[in-house]
């Protein structure tokens, strides 16, 4: 939109200082709109009367984008109005050549409050939210640049003087809180494997300088709270529960490597998977080394020949082993056993 100054007055002019604003059908003039009559011809040839206001847009494009290559030709600071790829490098380009050329199109701009916002940002704007598709250039009175995209309702077009980001969280603890990057907190965390007994199973930590990308890396490989009363909360509902205590004191939890055996006893070893409400013999160890263990001490494998066999003394005497009163006690004890 062209504007024009009245600088000199004529007969029948407006008032000194007067801007005549392009609308289309005719350049108007005042609050009410009056009409010149005027064309673009008559204010170029009559220069003595008339000057061409060019005002600064109110917003600055900072990128664009090389469609064939994807490649972004960014906003020199350091020249007005100069545009060149990433190594900073001639050839330079000005805002109207880009514009004009059809291979880019308008990539990031930065509004008047210096918020800068680009294709694929999720923002807010007529209170609903949309993520831009497309920047539109207009008037610098109404706006100068727009946002454009698809919302509940349709295809949106808001000012970006008009629009704000959405954040997007960068971390979610695991009792739901949004950690925005920047924010400065304290965590309360615990292993993911709470039940594994470590001096490290709950701790906190203070994130002074911001919450970073690096920061939610590190959290992922542990739960997290944003209070010490919601950890310990957590861990106390989902501890886990003994499915059985072993023989040997040990408590076996759902999903641990059982060995039992089942009576009468036949000292055939059993491995499984303990799982709750199952029943898995009347003998249960944790490792397979109690198990071998207490089937050593307690599996039948001697007779009573094998013992008389390890008193070899009894033959060199020429004194029959059961003739020794001590031994003798022994066999006796042993009959009744095997009865």
């Amino acid at each position: 939109m062209k504007k024009y100054k009245l600088i000199k007055e004529y007969p029948g002019s407006p008032k000194l200082g007067d801007i005549a604003r392009d609308e289309k059908i005719c350049y108007v003039y005042g609050i009410e709109n009056r009409c010149l009559g005027l064309t673009d011809y008559d204010f170029e040839r009559n220069t003595e009367f008339w000057e061409e206001v060019k005002e600064e847009p109110n917003y600055l494009i900072t990128a664009f984008k090389y469609l064939p290559l994807h490649q972004l030709c960014k906003h020199d600071t350091q020249l007005k109005d100069s545009y060149c790829f990433g190594d900073g490098k001639a050839p330079f380009y000005s805002s109207e050549q880009l514009l004009s050329d059809k291979k880019f199109e308008l990539f990031s701009i930065k509004n008047e409050f210096g918020k800068e916002f680009c294709i694929g940002d999720k923002v807010r704007g007529d209170n609903e939210e949309f993520t831009i598709e497309s920047f539109q250039l207009g008037c610098h009175i109404l706006g100068g640049c727009y946002a454009c995209g698809t919302n509940k309702l349709g295809k949106c077009k808001v000012s970006i003087k008009l629009i704000n980001i959405v954040k997007t969280p960068l971390y979610t603890t695991t009792d739901g809180a949004e950690i925005m990057e920047g924010d400065r907190l304290t965590l309360y965390i615990a292993l993911k494997d709470f039940h594994i007994p470590t001096s490290i199973k709950a701790s906190k930590v203070d994130i002074y300088n911001g919450f970073s990308k690096s920061d939610a890396e590190v959290a992922d490989r542990y739960l997290t709270f944003i209070s010490e009363e919601n950890r310990d909360k957590y861990i106390k509902e989902n501890q886990r529960k003994p499915v059985l205590v072993a023989a040997d004191g040990k408590e076996i939890f759902e999903g641990d490597t059982i060995y039992h055996f089942y009576k009468p006893f036949e000292y055939m070893m059993h491995k499984s998977i303990a799982r709750h409400n199952t029943i898995y013999g009347d003998i249960i160890f944790y490792t397979e080394e109690k198990a071998k263990e207490y089937i050593y001490n307690n599996k039948p494998k001697y007779s009573l020949a094998d013992i008389e066999n390890c008193y070899p003394h009894a033959n060199i005497t020429g004194n029959r082993i059961k003739d020794i009163p001590v031994v003798a006690t022994l066999f006796s004890n042993l009959k009744k056993l095997g009865k």
